[in-house]
């Protein structure tokens, strides 16, 4: 830390950023998980080997929207886990977080979003995984504020299936985007034909799966975009599924951060994460949270 102490030409800006950054951390955006149960069966669910008894009472939804207003949580994502649609509450919900100013996603399968409508005009995104152009074609209906499109590529077999996304989603103004995105569970799929494809149109983009970095140590990300999952757990990330290895397919207990009633913006979660997905948060925050001397001299 010398260097970046009394030197700041030609170094990463950690005073800079240590000065303009809010203390202590807030949750700025939590995802929230209020049931495992899902009305989809999809053979690349990341949450496969979930408990789908695990579902969150709408009571326990709303307090802890409550808890995180007071908290400073500028956005929440209903996402899953399981299909966030199928709980009874999700109305009430999404209702409550608009009330307390908090800007509101939701991650779905596109099957069952119809019941939305009256409360679209809350939902500042919504992204659908879509197989077909009907899902695309419900959720562009819907009328939320922005909604994308995800595709999860995982073999040649796909590309029919892809083409009928992309027929659906690319001409339509309501639809924002569409990422196709790598199997996670097949590090050596080839992506030719989706990165072919994505060159077709400016809407288009491919996320591929990258060589994964470890993380040890204070994991500052986990105060700032936590998830609160189905069992009522606090979680560091929306990928604490993969950050031992990838065949857990669920939440696992010794990720678990604490109680959702438990949660403190300032005990981040200490990590041993053999896949870390956040890295470069990790490391601009850690910069940030770093102590300096004289760290008024930026």
């Amino acid at each position: 830390m010398l260097r970046e102490n009394y030197c700041t030409a030609d170094t990463f800006p950690g005073k800079l950023l240590h000065a303009m950054l809010r203390r202590p951390l807030r949750p700025l955006h939590v995802r929230i998980y209020p049931t495992n149960r899902c009305n989809g069966s999809c053979s690349w669910c990341s949450y496969g080997n979930r408990d789908v008894r695990d579902e969150l009472p709408v009571a326990d939804v709303l307090a802890i929207l409550g808890r995180l207003r007071g908290l400073g949580t500028g956005a929440v994502t209903f996402a899953g886990g399981g299909e966030p649609t199928v709980h009874p509450g999700i109305v009430t919900m999404i209702e409550r977080a608009a009330a307390y100013d908090m800007a509101v996603g939701l991650v779905t399968n596109g099957i069952r979003v119809g019941h939305l409508s009256d409360v679209a005009e809350l939902i500042s995104w919504v992204r659908v995984s879509a197989r077909g152009a009907d899902e695309v074609a419900r959720v562009a209906a819907l009328g939320a504020r922005r909604a994308g499109v995800s595709f999860v590529y995982s073999s040649a077999g796909d590309d029919a299936a892809l083409r009928d996304v992309l027929s659906a989603s690319v001409d339509d103004d309501r639809i924002s985007h569409v990422q196709i995105v790598q199997n996670i569970f097949d590090r050596n799929l080839s992506m030719d034909y989706p990165l072919s494809v994505a060159r077709t149109s400016p809407k288009i983009f491919v996320r591929q799966t990258r060589e994964r970095q470890a993380w040890r140590g204070t994991c500052w990300s986990s105060l700032v975009r936590p998830v609160i999952g189905a069992d009522g757990y606090v979680y560091p990330c929306c990928s604490a599924q993969h950050s031992m290895d990838d065949d857990r397919k669920r939440l696992s207990e010794d990720m678990r951060m604490c109680w959702w009633e438990d949660f403190a913006a300032d005990e981040p979660y200490e990590a041993r994460c053999r896949n870390c997905f956040y890295t470069p948060y990790n490391r601009v925050l850690g910069a940030a949270m770093a102590e300096y001397a004289d760290p008024e001299f930026i």
